[in-house]
């Protein structure tokens, strides 16, 4: 066990391809820090911010192969060593990542948490294609939606005040199945991946092929 008002863990939400777009808060959150972990997919930018600054990082893929609770083993032991921590997510911890249920885990074991929100990614994609969620001109509304679940989906898609709805996408059987019924409902989509849009006639030829792997898509309706 762990001294809750000695050990703490931030989890920053940011741009993993900008370092200067991090907000205020996650900057000083940073810089209380002793650590920072962040995954190698993250630009060099901040990597190197960190080192002038002589702050310590690990890499999650060093620390760990595998996301969630295996990842989170590996952090809370550095506790052991380090009193303050910050774990870097790619857009809101919160958001379309396991933020919800670190936070749980690091509790259970009496670890203090906090966050700070950040761009959501999607929004970040969607903005650099010139496809924006919502129109100034009239009221419009976008559903995120986190778990895919094939009956789920489909009560959303028939509500009445669904209009436009976000998916991320990471299994390959769930996106076939979505795909499938979009066609076949003739339900205009837009699929977004490794922050480039696919062209329609390319939809068949998606794979997701690991599980660090995920597929944006937005549906209009």
């Amino acid at each position: 066990m762990f001294t809750q008002t000695k050990k703490k863990i931030h989890l920053i939400g940011c741009n993993y391809s900008d370092f200067f777009e991090l907000t205020i808060e996650g900057i000083e959150l940073i810089s209380k820090s002793e650590i920072v972990i962040l995954s190698k997919k993250f630009e060099e930018t901040f990597t190197k911010t960190l080192l002038e600054n002589s702050i310590e990082f690990f890499f999650e893929e060093d620390l760990s192969q595998i996301k969630g609770e295996p990842l989170w083993t590996k952090i809370k032991d550095l506790l052991k060593k380090y009193h303050t921590i910050s774990h870097l997510y790619c857009g809101d911890p919160l958001l379309f990542n396991n933020g919800i249920k670190e936070i749980e885990f690091f509790k259970k074991n009496d670890i203090t948490v906090d966050y700070s929100v950040g761009i959501i990614e999607s929004m970040g994609i969607f903005n650099d294609h010139n496809d924006l969620l919502t129109n100034r001109e009239k009221n419009s509304s976008v559903t995120f939606m986190k778990d895919f679940e094939f009956n789920k989906f489909t009560e959303l898609i028939q509500s009445p005040g669904c209009q436009k709805l976000v998916l991320r996408i990471e299994d390959q059987a769930c996106l076939e199945q979505l795909l499938k019924f979009t066609k076949s409902n003739s339900i205009k989509v837009k699929i977004y991946k490794n922050k480039k849009k696919k062209k329609e006639e390319n939809y068949k030829n998606l794979r997701i092929s690991s599980t660090d792997d995920y597929i944006f898509i937005i549906i209009e309706l």
